[in-house]
């Protein structure tokens, strides 16, 4: 479940997606120029070719989005990474 309010799209795993009304550019999840630290995204399958040595995942920053964007800073990290990480342990 994600706090967005359009359709689905995107990647199975992370919703990432190139096509949305949202960017990575305002997301806290960004680290970097354009990288993602976001769980889901770091463990998305269909990103695979665009992780670095670092573990990260290079994102098109203007285009580019996933499914948990983040433009507040109403979570703290940690406990959103534990949240979403508890539902892919089941």
């Amino acid at each position: 479940m994600t706090d967005s309010l359009y359709a689905e799209e995107g990647t199975a795993v992370s919703g990432y997606s190139e096509n949305g009304p949202y960017h990575c550019a305002d997301c806290r999840h960004l680290t970097g120029v354009d990288l993602c630290e976001h769980p889901a995204v770091l463990a998305d399958p269909a990103l695979k070719a665009r992780r670095t040595k670092d573990g990260l995942v290079r994102v098109n920053v203007e285009r580019g989005c996933c499914a948990y964007v983040r433009q507040t800073k109403s979570l703290d990290k940690k406990e959103e990474s534990k949240s979403f990480l508890s539902t892919i342990k089941k």
